[in-house]
């Protein structure tokens, strides 16, 4: 199961005053307020756009803190 089942991967191709430009995996690119990305965040790195309805707000954020809660839990296996 994709644990971000919503998301859009995006490489990151330029970075402007207050945007950056955003190239999904299909080639379409996408301008996205900078406020919105780390600010570690470089040319060349790889982000995810999650998009889902405002209905299941609620829900995301319950699937996701249980991702990371079992991360945690998981601790280092390597």
């Amino acid at each position: 199961m994709n644990s971000l089942p919503h998301a859009l991967h995006a490489t990151i191709q330029e970075k402007e005053e207050g945007a950056v430009l955003l190239q999904l995996a299909d080639g379409q690119t996408l301008r996205w307020p900078q406020a919105y990305i780390p600010p570690e965040a470089q040319k060349g790195d790889i982000v995810h756009v999650c998009v889902f309805p405002e209905a299941e707000t609620d829900e995301e954020r319950r699937r996701i803190a249980k991702e990371v809660l079992n991360e945690v839990l998981k601790g280092d296996e390597s």
